[in-house]
């Protein structure tokens, strides 16, 4: 059974919440606050989080800035519940990492179609996460490889062979230089921490690039592209990234 926090300070609107979720078969826990949200979420992870932005204590943004900070929460579904419809604060929300907007006053069955389809999506990814990073192996002590272990093997990567890493959520997706694919639950965020700056460049929300395999850069209806060696697509970079990269 999906585990559901709803984090909502309006009594009335969090009850009919839990009621409606509950009976779509949910199991649905309760917070009055961004406060009390963080201490239920430490305690027993939920599968997805309905949470209020403007609430006394912690609003929604800064719990999900909080969230972002853990290797444990930083990929729970999130939905930002709001009265509010300013372009800031949606763009604010989405920067945050937020998966959807549910609107006061929410019509019940779209938010059932919205939480059945972030559960659906995150259960999917899960699926296809196939490596992780081991951390405190000793044997590949080598600046230029990690080791990662598999579902039914571990595996050495060279840094140098990785093409480009995409990134579907908080998961990412591994391209080497023969253009296998390794999914993996590790964000961007981290990758640029783990990865050497002066090759690897973050050129799009989404994207980190290895410069060493890119060929040249291009514009299309004023949207900016790299063309990296042997891969059939091209990769996208924003405005901001074109620039202060100096591409032009």
């Amino acid at each position: 059974m999906d585990k559901i926090l709803v984090i909502e300070d309006d009594k009335l609107l969090a009850e009919n919440l839990v009621i409606l979720l509950e009976s779509e078969g949910y199991n649905v826990r309760l917070a009055n606050n961004g406060v009390e949200g963080l201490d239920s979420i430490t305690k027993n992870i939920p599968d997805l989080i309905i949470c209020d932005i403007n609430m006394p204590q912690m609003d929604g943004f800064e719990l999900k800035e909080k969230l972002n900070n853990s290797k444990i929460t930083f990929d729970i579904p999130l939905l930002f519940l709001t009265a509010k419809t300013q372009i800031s604060e949606l763009r604010q929300g989405m920067l945050l990492g937020a998966d959807d907007y549910i609107f006061k006053p929410y019509n019940s069955d779209e938010l059932v179609s919205i939480v059945k389809l972030r559960l659906g999506r995150r259960k999917d990814i899960e699926d296809k996460i196939k490596f992780s990073f081991v951390e405190k192996d000793r044997t590949y002590n080598v600046k230029d490889t990690f080791l990662v272990k598999g579902q039914k093997k571990s595996r050495v990567v060279k840094i140098s062979d990785i093409k480009l890493i995409k990134a579907d959520v908080q998961y990412s997706e591994i391209v080497v230089t023969n253009n296998k694919k390794l999914v993996m639950r590790v964000s961007l965020n981290e990758w640029e921490l783990k990865l050497p700056g002066e090759i690897f460049k973050r050129v799009h929300k989404s994207t980190i690039v290895n410069f060493n395999f890119v060929e040249f850069h291009f514009t299309e209806k004023g949207k900016y592209f790299l063309k990296v060696k042997n891969w059939e697509e091209s990769v996208s970079i924003s405005r901001r990234k074109y620039y202060s990269l100096k591409f032009k």
